[in-house]
């Protein structure tokens, strides 16, 4: 229903990553049901069916322009195909995960992850005018309960890093100066995606702003996040998802690296995971 027959289920968004236009609608079906395109001929966006692969470049580490394919488009791949991989069928059963949380977490590695984040953050204004009411509650809350169980069965990454590009975002001063709190940080009042990849942080770090910045996050047993890769849309990406309000704390003075493009400005950090939300068991045996 949030997804299909709300007022917005077929209003386009465009994402800042990869150019990709498409609408709630389609995403639902991308990953629930694929076979059900909304006509014969229809392409479902940044796919390797689409024809015309100009409108989704990307950078690589170094910031170039590079065209992007092998490993960067989407997989079209119908639910069941996925949930019969030995991969996934482990991760699933190690982490409990129930079919609707595996739904939640798939559509969330694709572009509604700006929607959702949207509603969470109340920003920007566009995405939340292009809501039109539309808080998906069901769809956030299962997100959140996959996201839960998938940060018990998660492993420390080898480094026990992970890293998030800032996209030249200019962070408040409650991250440089400490006006008597003891600390410096804030609260994520969305969800946080990060990767074990520091290359691909770079990649979104906002060098092109001259800006460029990336969180350097110290992994804890605890304070891990989820591992969306089994079920990511992008085959082979390294998402670790942190749930809302995951608290940041900068860590030590930030550092400036040079990189190929110019500095590059590294915030040394630690994150406290929100741990009071509820599973989706949980939740429905209190409804008994």
């Amino acid at each position: 229903m949030e997804h299909c027959l709300r007022s917005n289920a077929n209003k386009h968004i465009t994402t800042p990553n990869y150019n990709v236009t498409t609408c709630p609608s389609w995403e639902w079906s991308f990953v629930v049901s694929p076979e059900d395109r909304p006509h014969p001929d229809f392409e479902y966006p940044h796919t390797p069916m689409v024809k015309d692969r100009s409108e989704w470049t990307g950078l690589d580490a170094t910031g170039r322009e590079k065209r992007l394919w092998r490993g960067h488009g989407r997989k079209v791949q119908p639910l069941e195909e996925l949930m019969e991989s030995h991969e996934f069928k482990a991760t699933v059963e190690k982490a409990r995960l129930v079919k609707d949380e595996i739904i939640a977490l798939r559509l969330y590695t694709g572009p509604l992850y700006i929607l959702y984040n949207g509603v969470l953050r109340d920003f920007p204004a566009d995405v939340v005018r292009g809501l039109e009411g539309n808080r998906y509650e069901t769809t956030l809350f299962v997100i959140i309960s996959g996201v839960s169980k998938l940060s018990r069965a998660t492993p420390i990454p080898p480094s026990r890093l992970l890293y998030r590009g800032l996209g030249g975002m200019l962070l408040p001063e409650q991250f440089w100066i400490d006006r008597g709190a003891g600390f410096l940080g804030g609260v994520e009042l969305g969800f946080m995606s990060t990767t074990t990849d520091r290359r691909v942080a770079i990649q979104y770090s906002g060098h092109e702003r001259r800006r460029a910045a990336i969180f350097e996050i110290a992994a804890g047993r605890i304070d891990i996040g989820g591992a969306l890769g089994f079920l990511s849309q992008y085959p082979g990406e390294e998402e670790f998802l942190m749930p809302p309000l995951s608290f940041l704390e900068v860590m030590g003075k930030p550092r400036v690296e040079a990189t190929p493009n110019g500095q590059l400005l590294v915030f040394p950090m630690r994150v406290n995971v929100n741990l009071k939300s509820v599973t989706v068991e949980e939740l429905t045996a209190r409804r008994k």
